[in-house]
């Protein structure tokens, strides 16, 4: 336990290092790296919750956080894919931009979810149909894109 707690602290001490050498005066193009950074880093998380969770999808939150490594770290780019559960998903993306059946149940059943919860909340109905648009947007994009065929 004490190796893997200063294995991953090394990590993520190694991750912040090019942010941090000049920690005084950060550049622009310094800030919006690490603002890439912080959002793969958040990415990453909510997938890995979405690996354990059963009503939270991990595929987008993966496919966001290679998204914002690759513009923010390479390091954790490079980690995110050396992953054996992260590397079978983005591949499939990757290759043949596809999602499996359980991803695009799972997407919709946060969907439908997070409709359902707007409508509670009693918004102005602009608002209510507007949201309702987007998530049936997201819902097509999501059952369009094709189920990946195993290559074995």
């Amino acid at each position: 336990m004490l190796l893997t707690c200063k294995i991953n602290t090394c990590f993520i001490q190694g991750i912040f290092e090019p942010y941090m050498k000049n920690a005084k005066s950060i550049s622009g193009e310094t800030a919006i790296k690490l603002a890439y950074f912080l959002l793969a880093l958040i990415s990453l998380c909510a997938a890995i919750a979405g690996l354990v969770l059963p009503l939270l999808p991990a595929t987008p939150f993966l496919l966001m956080s290679i998204w914002a490594a690759a513009r923010g770290s390479s390091r954790l780019h490079s980690w995110i894919w050396q992953q054996p559960r992260f590397a079978m998903l983005l591949r499939q993306w990757r290759e043949q931009r596809a999602l499996d059946m359980h991803t695009k149940v799972t997407a919709s059943g946060m969907l439908i979810i997070s409709g359902g919860i707007l409508f509670l909340s009693q918004l102005s109905h602009w608002i209510l149909i507007l949201a309702t648009l987007i998530l049936v947007s997201i819902a097509v994009f999501i059952f369009t894109r094709p189920s990946p065929i195993n290559s074995n």
